[in-house]
């Protein structure tokens, strides 16, 4: 299902003209709508805040807060805190990595952990960018690899439209879908 919803928002924002960014952008601020499921038969939305900012040519910090809600009691929230490098691959793509330290909270308990993230961004048309990347999350006694793909669509130089879905090796899944300002 999540994996449909993403290609159908990929082809639709393919088939829209093209705008102006001409390499990925690692300073902006952004919110969006997260929806996740995970394999102890719960499904979770909720609304997130993301941002970005380069510190110099190859390294960036990066702050993620989500908030997700269920109707069986399961939901939790997020902060995560992520110091990332980068390296242009050409001048419209490029690698990245993260170490992140993530704090969860499922409501009566708060579990506190490290993660790390590799990446590959790049435009594969002008004003989409499409990216994939790996994350490895250890929190408490909680071992998990998750596996994604995302997309930005630049409607100007300025905002993006961007999707995310990803899957676990423990049978989670999530989709997201937000709006990003976009500074240089």
């Amino acid at each position: 299902m999540l994996l449909r919803c993403f290609v159908a928002v990929l082809l639709t924002v393919v088939c829209i003209a093209p705008a102006y960014a001409a390499r990925p952008n690692y300073n902006y601020f952004g919110l969006g709508y997260a929806r996740q499921h995970l394999d102890i038969n719960c499904d979770q939305d909720g609304l997130f805040l993301e941002g970005s900012i380069t510190l110099n040519e190859i390294a960036y910090f990066h702050a993620q807060h989500t908030d997700v809600t269920s109707n069986r009691g399961c939901g939790s929230t997020s902060t995560a805190l992520s110091l990332g490098l980068r390296a242009d691959i050409g001048r419209q793509s490029g690698i990245y990595g993260m170490a992140t330290m993530i704090n969860r909270d499922y409501g009566p308990d708060s579990d506190a952990g490290f993660g790390g993230t590799f990446g590959v961004r790049g435009f594969v048309s002008p004003g989409f960018e499409a990216r994939g990347f790996v994350t490895y999350e250890a929190i408490d006694d909680l071992r998990e690899t998750y596996f994604g793909v995302g997309m930005n669509y630049w409607f100007s130089r300025a905002f993006s439209l961007n999707a995310e879905a990803a899957a676990s090796d423990e049978d989670n899944e999530s989709f997201a879908v937000g709006l990003r300002f976009n500074f240089f």
